[in-house]
């Protein structure tokens, strides 16, 4: 429910391709839909035995018009606000799907001619302007989507996120695509206090900003919106890297890989990966794609380049320590105190290790794996050469006393705090570890098997993707016997880096096989 008093989410049209629950299917139809039928604006038509599928009469003369009224007089006298609202959302996909807005027009000028209200008048301007988003920019009316949009403003602003999304496209068709930026950051002010914060469905419709400014040619504000919301969801990259690679045509290799390497946030999924070596081979002549090269000493055998480690945002981390930072001075405020004092006390960590997660491999004999017969004291120093801070509870501290006279082996135990022990807060232990790890940032890594979906679940939206990544990036939990002569620290590669001879691509983030493509520049 919005402030306005209604849910807006509008009625899509592909609802209507239900599955047929026996061989009357119509009667499953809305009354709304069977009006429409009836009256012959709309057909029914059954595909095969189990689907079947409704498609607009496109041609809507006088006389349908004033069919189309009078329905809607009908249900407008049965005092029936979902039906109404449905109506008025078929007439609008009506619009849409068979490219004419001036059918939408005339239908909020009706319907306006009545009182309703703001929220009614809200999804009726919506529904009419994105009816031109069907149309090619150059067929628009830009001076129409502007006024209605200045019409409703006021009220948008206190509408749920789905629908002030709605505003989004149509407003980008136009000159004013510069001014959906604006809106989008005041409206979530608004709710978040904090203009960086998009909700989901107003950062699924970045994509929609960064298209309108690349058809402008306006490549400098694209890549301002793309660095400004580096680290968004890779569901919603997605859509923006979709978006960048269907203006191959006009955007150079280059220019789409600069606006690229503007995210931090850069697994490519597979199809975008086929999507980029179409482009690459169709000019064949300018570029070399050499896919997973050898990597020796963490450089490029095939242009001898250094492969660059991903640096993460030393702003995101302070962000993600004091929000670790305020949950553990809440829940057990003492041990957090002492701890914050033996961090400042310590150098360099190369390893935050998770001593609960050593017991269950070196303590629970019964899972009979490989390295079950090892002793503990040969894993931390054969595996993990360099200084060790071991984080775990009072009970791993008890049973493995001896580890800590290695100098490089240093422990520090979480105890139970009172609210764990009344199950009010989750277990804590993993958040001492992450802090510890974060406090160390670029030259610690974590030994765990837990990825800490749970406590990453309760970060603030804008961090947990950021925490995410950077977990993934940082955890080491292989037992691959690596020759303690021979040991470099895993890393995560940079996702895209401008080269001497071209580019370099990560392909994947597991630190422990880092893989890229080196794409050479011909000359």
């Amino acid at each position: 429910m919005n402030r306005l008093g209604l849910h807006l989410r509008p009625w899509s049209i592909s609802l209507l391709k239900l599955h047929m629950l026996t061989k009357n299917s119509e009667r499953y139809l809305s009354k709304v839909h069977q009006m429409f039928i009836n009256n012959g604006l709309m057909t029914f038509s059954q595909t095969n035995k189990k689907n079947f599928t409704i498609q607009w009469n496109k041609e809507l003369d006088e006389r349908g018009y004033e069919k189309l009224v009078g329905m809607f007089l009908e249900i407008e006298s049965e005092n029936k606000t979902p039906q109404l609202l449905q109506f008025d959302s078929l007439v609008s996909n009506w619009a849409f799907n068979t490219k004419r807005p001036e059918l939408a027009e005339r239908w909020l000028n009706f319907r306006l001619q009545k009182e309703c209200s703001r929220a009614v008048k809200v999804s009726l301007v919506l529904d009419y302007i994105n009816s031109f988003t069907g149309l090619r920019p150059e067929e628009i009316d830009e001076q129409k989507i502007i006024n209605s949009v200045m019409e409703i403003k006021s009220d948008i602003m206190n509408t749920d996120n789905i629908t002030f999304a709605k505003v989004i496209p149509p407003l980008c068709m136009t000159s004013g695509y510069k001014s959906c930026m604006e809106l989008m950051k005041e409206y979530t002010k608004n709710f978040t206090k904090d203009v960086y914060l998009l909700p989901k469905n107003l950062a699924y419709r970045l994509p929609d900003v960064v298209d309108a400014a690349i058809r402008k040619d306006d490549f400098k504000f694209a890549a301002e919106i793309i660095r400004e919301h580096k680290d968004i969801a890779n569901h919603f990259l997605f859509k923006l890297w979709k978006g960048l690679l269907k203006h191959s045509d006009t955007l150079s290799v280059v220019r789409i890989f600069e606006l690229f390497s503007s995210v931090d946030n850069c697994n490519l999924p597979h199809s975008i990966k086929d999507d980029l070596l179409q482009i690459l081979e169709k000019d064949q002549k300018q570029w070399k794609v050499f896919k997973d090269p050898s990597i020796k000493g963490k450089h490029c055998e095939n242009c001898g380049e250094k492969i660059e480690p991903h640096i993460f945002d030393g702003e995101g981390i302070e962000m993600i320590k004091t929000n670790i930072s305020a949950t553990l001075d809440r829940h057990n405020k003492d041990r957090f105190s002492t701890f914050l004092q033996f961090l400042h006390s310590l150098e360099d960590i190369n390893y935050v290790v998770d001593g609960m997660w050593l017991n269950h491999h070196f303590i629970m004999k019964e899972k009979k794996t490989f390295h079950s017969t090892m002793e503990l004291e040969d894993y931390l120093h054969q595996y993990l050469p360099g200084r060790k801070l071991i984080i775990a509870r009072n009970v791993f501290f008890h049973q493995h006393e001896h580890i800590f006279d290695d100098p490089d082996v240093i422990g520090f135990p979480v105890n139970y705090s009172d609210d764990e022990r009344k199950k009010s807060a989750s277990s804590l232990d993993d958040l001492f570890l992450l802090y510890a790890a974060l406090q160390f940032n670029q030259s610690c890594y974590i030994v765990t098997g837990d990825y800490m979906r749970d406590h990453i679940s309760k970060l603030k939206e804008n961090l947990t993707e950021l925490c995410s990544r950077w977990i993934l990036s940082k955890s080491i939990k292989t037992f691959q016997r690596v020759s303690p002569n021979t040991w470099e620290l895993p890393i995560t590669a940079k996702p895209f880096v401008k080269t001497k001879k071209g580019w370099h691509i990560s392909t994947s983030d597991r630190i422990h096989s880092p893989r890229v493509w080196c794409i050479q520049e011909c000359k």
